[in-house]
């Protein structure tokens, strides 16, 4: 005879039913929740606690000899402090130099333009670098004035004493050609009378020759004083010609040396100033006020070379920012602008509130970890001084580990649900 399963009797059939009603209330009282509630979605990553800016290398443009070191390792220093002072000698003997030669230049400059405007002194009030001799040189360039002027001078009132010797020739052969023409009117007056005499024969023929020689005489001394006169116009114009041509040649010397002069105090001008910074960035200053590391010297007499090292500034008051690293499988679900939720994980957790930030920006291309090797997209995450004035005065540390939660938005429960078996179907009904 066959085994037949017992009848359920009435209490286990009750038991299983009210088992499957509690199953059935419970399954669908789940996917009613699934369906009406949302759950804020985020993207959970590693961050670190970092400043806007880093540690600032101080170098030196040109280096040079160390005279002395003002601070020591992990001293905390103010903005504009003497971090340390190079030895100025050779620079300072070099301004000192280029100085006096600017001195020099400007006094000749201001001579120069006395001369050229002929002036009766020049105007050597003019501003000067300090140094050493400029009563000496003020001096030489006035003596160099006085002379140059004298000798100009000269040699002008050389020339107009030649040209009024010319033009008094001049005057006196005119005067002279007057008196002249005077007697060769009389002379031809007495000449028609002895010819009228000496055709009645009441005066010898060699009177008569007399007085023609006499017109003769007279009219060849009028055209030799003519011809002298023409000489001596000619010697006035070339006397006038050179007095043009000394003024033309003195104003154009004087106008190649101010050139000249000009283009050297601008030179010089170039050098003072590259030698007044060099001297002033001697001493060496803080930009930023921080602490002082990585202390490349400790004592006077070293050689700095050009751009190396000297030491380096950590800054200690700066803006505070978060870094984190995003999953590459993540990226999708991140933009600039998000929300995000930071814990500071190096505090304790009950006592540390969690802080309210953003997404300030993202890495255009991925970065890879040198630890892991793992690729990553670097997110900084910007918090406000109201949300770090939560943590009480609890002290940041550059490197301290914080977890970041950014926020993708609210999404159905069901969603969180059938996800893990989209993702399984979507990988099941794929071809290899």
């Amino acid at each position: 005879m066959p085994d037949t399963a017992p009848e359920p009797t009435g209490s286990t059939r009750g038991w299983t039913l009210f088992g499957l009603a509690v199953s059935t209330a419970m399954l669908g009282g789940l996917l009613a929740w699934s369906l009406s509630t949302r759950i804020d979605g985020a993207v959970i990553a590693p961050g670190t606690v970092g400043l806007q800016t880093s540690r600032q290398v101080i170098q030196h443009l040109e280096g040079g000899i160390l005279a002395g070191i003002r601070v020591r390792e992990n001293q905390q220093v103010a903005a504009g402090q003497v971090l340390a002072e190079l030895d100025t000698t050779q620079d300072q003997a070099e301004l000192n130099a280029a100085n006096s030669q600017f001195a020099s230049l400007t006094l000749r400059q201001a001579r120069l333009k006395a001369e050229r405007a002929q002036s009766g002194t020049p105007d050597f009030s003019v501003p000067l670098p300090p140094v050493a001799g400029t009563a000496d040189i003020l001096a030489a360039e006035t003596g160099l004035f006085e002379k140059r002027t004298a000798s100009a001078r000269a040699e002008t009132a050389l020339l107009q004493a030649r040209r009024a010797a010319l033009a008094a020739q001049i005057s006196g052969l005119t005067s002279q050609n007057r008196a002249l023409q005077a007697d060769l009117a009389l002379t031809r007056d007495e000449l028609a009378t002895i010819e009228t005499l000496e055709a009645k024969g009441l005066v010898p023929v060699t009177r008569l020759l007399e007085v023609r020689r006499s017109i003769l005489n007279l009219e060849a001394a009028i055209s030799g004083n003519a011809a002298q006169t023409e000489s001596l116009h000619a010697q006035i114009a070339e006397a006038d010609s050179e007095l043009t041509r000394n003024t033309a040649r003195w104003q154009e010397e004087i106008s190649v040396s101010l050139a000249e002069t000009g283009q050297q105090l601008r030179e010089l001008q170039e050098q003072r100033t590259s030698l007044q910074d060099r001297i002033r960035r001697s001493r060496i200053t803080a930009p930023r006020a921080g602490r002082v590391l990585n202390l490349a010297f400790h004592t006077a007499g070293g050689v700095i070379a050009p751009g190396q090292p000297l030491l380096e500034i950590v800054p200690v008051q700066d803006e505070t920012v978060l870094t984190a690293s995003i999953r590459v499988t993540d990226i999708d679900r991140v933009a600039a602008g998000q929300p995000a939720r930071v814990r500071l994980t190096a505090f304790s957790g009950n006592q540390t509130p969690e802080l309210h930030g953003e997404v300030k920006t993202l890495s255009a291309d991925t970065l890879t970890d040198p630890a892991t090797g793992q690729p990553y997209y670097s997110a900084e995450i910007t918090v406000a001084a109201a949300e770090w004035r939560r943590l009480g005065g609890q002290p940041l540390v550059p490197g301290m580990p914080a977890d970041v939660m950014i926020s993708t938005g609210e999404r159905l429960a069901a969603t969180y649900l059938t996800r893990p078996l989209q993702d399984a179907f979507s990988g099941a009904f794929r071809d290899d």
